[in-house]
């Protein structure tokens, strides 16, 4: 298999640690531990689909079907972000804070929440209105580039945090806390989730100086969302990073 081409980096920084190599007053059978990992993997899934919005902006052509299937894409990751920003602020932070005892320890990711939805309405909007006739390269990258500090920032912040309940919650209390985040994620749009969460891995990639697999799932789902559930919208998926098998696409992608 030749070596893919490199993609061009940023303008969102992925995630390579998730700081728990300093951190020795953190015990090494906690759940924070993994839960932090899953949450940089998933933050670090949204990135690549932005980085791909990004560089590939330009290289499309209005009035084309290539512009028609970037504005799908675009709306599919909104969706995404919107989906686990929503799961996070009814099931995950306030279990969190239910479960710790103390209220408002969650505040400030609220918060941060609050300040990105100006950017990502707006972005959305663009997505759901824009036609492939009215594309245009420039305010699609204006859009991200107003994103990549609030948004980046907020997802690599969010990391740390997840480490610090190490003396908040035990283990397995955080353990059931993000089981139930991910079974209400499993009732987002599959069509649309599953081939962008599966299509935009690395398997190359480490984290915390490891392969972490990510999203842990049977290699038969890994076919099944190929073959059978990314159809409804595949032209969008020529924009994923990777194939459905972790495997990095060559940059550009087939732009027409």
């Amino acid at each position: 298999m030749s070596t893919p081409t490199p993609w061009p980096s940023g303008p969102f920084k992925l995630i390579a640690s998730t700081g728990i190599d300093s951190r020795p007053d953190i015990p090494k059978d906690h759940y924070c531990r993994k839960n932090a990992q899953i949450m940089a993997l998933t933050h670090n899934t949204i990135f690549r689909g932005l980085n791909s919005i990004y560089h590939h902006a330009p290289l499309v052509q209005p009035s084309t079907q290539d512009a028609s299937d970037l504005l799908q894409f675009c709306g599919i990751v909104y969706d995404f972000i919107h989906g686990h920003h929503t799961i996070e602020e009814q099931v995950y932070f306030p279990g969190i804070e239910e479960a710790s005892g103390i209220p408002g320890l969650m505040v400030e990711n609220f918060e941060q929440h609050k300040r990105l939805d100006e950017g990502l309405q707006a972005f959305q909007e663009y997505a759901e209105k824009t036609t492939a006739s009215s594309y245009g390269p420039e305010t699609l990258r204006k859009l991200i580039d107003d994103m990549v500090e609030p948004l980046g920032n907020h997802m690599h912040d969010e990391v740390p945090t997840i480490l610090d309940l190490h003396d908040k919650l035990e283990s397995e209390t955080l353990r059931s806390i993000y089981g139930k985040m991910h079974k209400a994620a499993e009732k987002q749009d599959m069509f649309k989730s599953g081939p962008f969460a599966i299509g935009n891995q690395d398997k190359t990639f480490l984290l915390d100086g490891v392969h972490v697999p990510f999203p842990e799932l049977p290699s038969v789902v890994n076919y099944a969302v190929d073959y059978i559930i990314s159809r409804r919208y595949r032209g969008a998926w020529r924009f994923n990073s990777s194939d459905m098998y972790g495997n990095m696409k060559s940059f550009p992608l087939g732009i027409n």
